[in-house]
């Protein structure tokens, strides 16, 4: 049996951190082993413990969450990071992106998201697990959390920006491309 995925939750209100206990105690396989109220907590737990994944709030009483996330990396810790937010300042989107932060869930939570977004991070960790290398498609599949599907025969071609990109699938009449948007594909222009 594979060992729980340890979840360290940062939030200041409690009915929140609770709410993401619940939610993340729902998604078989993740156990929270602890919550702080701030950044300052957040570090103790930290010293004290190696958690796979921190749900991160940003507006933390005693600083920014993405300081926070400056401050594991600057550590060199490998705790994955999701920020859980009512913040969606594109500002405060980018510096999460480059802190290394694989997803981002604006408040008010919607469960079946938070749901999906623990699900694609299992299966993601599952997928680095294995040795060995990876192909193109593998790593591509990685990079879109695995929930984008693409008809047989797409070609290999691609362009890709962060977690979005354009897939073109050749088809009886003519090829479609496809552009991935974060979380999944739309049909956008057929050529």
């Amino acid at each position: 049996m594979t060992p729980p995925i340890e979840v360290l939750i940062v939030e200041d209100d409690p009915r929140i951190a609770e709410i993401n206990r619940r939610f993340t105690e729902k998604v078989e396989g993740f156990v929270v082993v602890g919550m702080a109220k701030t950044g300052e907590e957040a570090e103790d737990w930290l010293e004290v413990m190696e958690p796979h994944l921190l749900l991160l709030d940003i507006y933390l009483p005693d600083m920014r969450g993405t300081e926070l996330v400056r401050r594991i990396r600057g550590e060199g810790r490998d705790t994955d990071i999701i920020m859980i937010t009512a913040a969606g300042e594109t500002e405060i989107v980018q510096e999460a992106i480059r802190g290394g932060v694989i997803d981002f869930i604006v408040k008010p939570i919607q469960m079946e998201r938070f749901l999906q977004t623990l699900e694609s991070y299992r299966q993601r960790r599952e997928r680095l697990k294995t040795s060995g290398t990876m192909t193109q498609q593998e790593i591509d599949r990685l990079w879109s959390r695995g929930t984008a599907e693409f008809p047989a025969g797409t070609v290999e071609a691609r362009f890709t920006v962060g977690h979005s990109g354009i897939f073109l699938a050749p088809g009886p009449s003519g090829s479609t491309l496809y552009v991935l948007k974060g979380r999944g594909a739309t049909r956008n222009v057929a050529v």
